[in-house]
């Protein structure tokens, strides 16, 4: 132990470790290039861990199947790696890989790339950053080949209900390492099941970009990232030789709109971006099965691709670090300022018609030819923010207090629970009516769509009833989370909708008037 002190105390000094003393990452030690189960990739983390003093293996919890999901730290900060304590100069990069068990490559790269900090091949980037590398997020999918978890949940778009043990363990490792930037590596498939099979044509894509989006998110963090960091990211990528471009989401169609990465906060990379990080999703391509490649499915290709964009990800981040430390704790601190507090939450977000740009062509690959062609699209990628509404105070549950302590500490969102009988003023609410959507896509869930009658009354809470402030962190998340009107309330959720009407009258009423002490801390 004392020896192990004394070399972290030399780490700026001397470059203890090299290259020929750090061991290969599985799938890189594979003659073949077959990928290497969860538990190789775990043990090969633990190898990286032991081989250096800049790195640290913490594990999150357990998946679905029951299998270990780790948190590999990368600094020259001994203080991170055994405190989690970020000097006030770093900033801190939560990547994660392969939240989809079937986009494998990402888990891959990952791999190497800590390997490689390890190694000391990227010395700027350490005396800048503090890495948290999740490389296999999704155990599970990996050794099931599956895009879910052993419970077949998808733990990316799990972050309402946050019913998935890997949601839950993201959200953790958000809360305890709190990272300035998150990288959420993906793989997008070329091969689609009406696009492909039916109409002749696969995606041409090798890296797509998107970044937070959801208009709720600090409006000076989301416009940096998608007018600065977005644009000076998508051009490095280009300029290494890779093509990159702005994600258009999914093409499973000819006769479809393009848009956008998705906008909705039940998704990794919005939920990240509310809690005030600068939230980046990556998409490589995934190539087909029936390809012929060098290696098994192009594997070796895909993963060279995924490192390639997750380093020039980082010297971007390096260069523009003092620009986020700035934003991003503006957004983490916005909730102690009036004027911020006092700003509105939109609960209706839509993607619309692009009125500047109404079309855009879109390269695809044709299948009999295996030529690019250009398709023409509606473009549908404007975002389109509705239902303003100012935040109350705070929100009061009168019943399921059992169910939403529990979702509230899911989300480390803080309450106050009534000690004794006390009056409130608060907006009741009365379900008018509930509408489902008449969309259906594969993969895609239907929308409720609610009309509330509202009324200001005095409201008698009893002894145990539950108080959430909005001067929170997460405070405009509460109110997205527990309006019925929000298109991302909890309402949206299976285990939740019966809720809207058990009872006469909501069991969630925001206080109109500014919050007393009538409770104690939950």
């Amino acid at each position: 132990m004392f020896l192990k002190k004394l070399v972290l105390c030399l780490l700026c000094v001397s470059p203890l470790v090299t290259a020929q003393n750090i061991p290969l990452t599985p799938f890189e030690s594979s003659k073949d290039y077959q990928l290497p189960s969860a538990t190789q990739v775990a043990q090969y983390l633990q190898q990286l861990a032991d081989s250096s003093p800049t790195a640290r293996l913490k594990q999150l919890g357990i998946s679905a199947g029951k299998r270990p999901v780790y948190a590999l730290l990368v600094s020259n900060d001994p203080a991170f790696l055994t405190k989690s304590e970020s000097k006030a100069e770093k900033l801190t990069v939560m990547l994660v890989g392969s939240q989809h068990g079937n986009e494998p490559s990402g888990a891959e790269a990952l791999q190497i790339l800590a390997k490689e900090l390890i190694a000391g091949n990227h010395p700027a980037l350490l005396k800048q950053l503090n890495l948290v590398i999740v490389a296999l997020a999704n155990p599970d999918g990996r050794d099931l080949r599956s895009r879910y978890n052993a419970a077949r949940t998808n733990p990316n778009v799990d972050y309402i209900a946050a019913s998935a043990d890997e949601t839950q363990m993201y959200i953790d490792a958000l809360n305890q390492y709190q990272p300035h930037v998150v990288y959420d590596v993906h793989e997008s498939g070329v091969f689609k099941r009406i696009l492909t099979k039916e109409q002749g044509y696969m995606t041409d894509v090798q890296a797509q970009f998107e970044v937070g989006n959801n208009p709720n998110i600090y409006p000076p963090l989301r416009q940096y990232a998608e007018k600065q960091f977005l644009p000076q990211l998508i051009n490095n990528v280009n300029q290494a030789g890779l093509t990159a471009a702005r994600y258009r989401g999914e093409i499973t169609r000819l006769q479809q709109s393009v848009a956008r990465g998705g906008i909705g906060i039940s998704n990794f990379r919005n939920y990240a971006a509310m809690r005030g990080t600068l939230s980046v999703l990556v998409e490589n391509r995934l190539d087909s099965k029936q390809g012929q490649y060098p290696t098994p499915r192009n594997i070796k290709q895909r993963v060279e691709k995924q490192q390639l964009s997750a380093i020039n990800f980082l010297k971007l981040v390096a260069k523009d670090k003092d620009q986020i430390l700035k934003l991003t704790e503006q957004a983490r601190n916005q909730h102690k300022i009036a004027s911020q507090v006092a700003g509105n939450v939109y609960l209706d977000i839509a993607f619309t018609n692009n009125d500047q740009q109404k079309q855009i062509k879109v390269p695809l690959t044709e299948v009999k030819t295996g030529k690019q062609v250009f398709k023409t699209f509606n473009n549908h990628d404007s975002i389109a923010a509705q239902l303003p509404i100012t935040p109350p105070s705070a929100y009061v549950i009168t019943a399921e207090t059992q169910k939403i302590a529990t979702l509230l500490k899911a989300h480390h969102i803080q309450y106050q629970v009534v000690d004794k009988p006390a009056i409130a003023q608060v907006e009741r609410w009365r379900i008018q009516s509930v509408n489902i959507d008449e969309i259906h896509k594969p993969g895609v869930r239907d929308w409720l769509d609610v009309k509330l009658e509202q009324n200001t009354t005095n409201l008698r809470l009893k002894s145990g009833d539950l108080i959430i402030p909005t001067n929170q962190l997460m405070g405009r998340f509460v109110t997205l989370l527990f309006d019925p009107r929000s298109s991302t309330s909890i309402y949206q959720e299976q285990a939740y909708r019966g809720l809207l009407i058990k009872y006469p009258y909501l069991f969630v009423a925001p206080i109109t008037t500014k919050q007393t002490a009538i409770a104690t801390r939950g």
